[in-house]
């Protein structure tokens, strides 16, 4: 009884169809350990063998100038990292601020024209009642 309970929970990783294919799989893993094992000696020797320019060759009384000058480039990053970063927010303070300004333009030549409007339009109407007294 035991057997068959024991078959019925693993009848799903033991069917046919599911050792198939995890046979499938494991014979192409083999095939490409075989492949890899046969172009072993052309493989360490491609891995031994530097690619080109990934290394540069310094000579030893250099190492402490290189050094020096990865430590340059590092503080040199990071300053530009700064500097980038304080123009972007006194561009954008700046640019509220040129903002705000423009309103304030905007606001003040609005209130011209309304005045000038104003006084036109007196004038115009002052003219008018004294075309109008006149001509009789």
């Amino acid at each position: 009884m035991e057997l068959l309970q024991m078959d019925k929970l693993n009848a799903d990783v033991t069917h046919p169809f599911h050792l198939m294919r995890q046979f499938e799989q494991l014979q192409l893993f083999c095939s490409h350990l075989q492949d890899v094992l046969r172009d072993h000696t052309g493989l360490r020797q491609r891995l031994l063998r530097p690619l080109g320019w990934t290394h540069l060759p310094v000579p030893a009384h250099l190492h402490r100038y290189v050094v020096e000058v990865v430590r340059m480039f590092l503080d040199f990053i990071e300053t530009l990292e700064l500097k980038i970063s304080f123009v972007r927010h006194s561009s954008s303070s700046s640019s509220l601020s040129q903002l705000l300004t423009l309103a304030v333009e905007v606001q003040t030549l609005s209130s011209q024209i309304l005045t000038w409007k104003e006084v036109r339009s007196s004038i115009l109407s002052d003219s008018s009642e004294r075309t109008v007294t006149s001509e009789p």
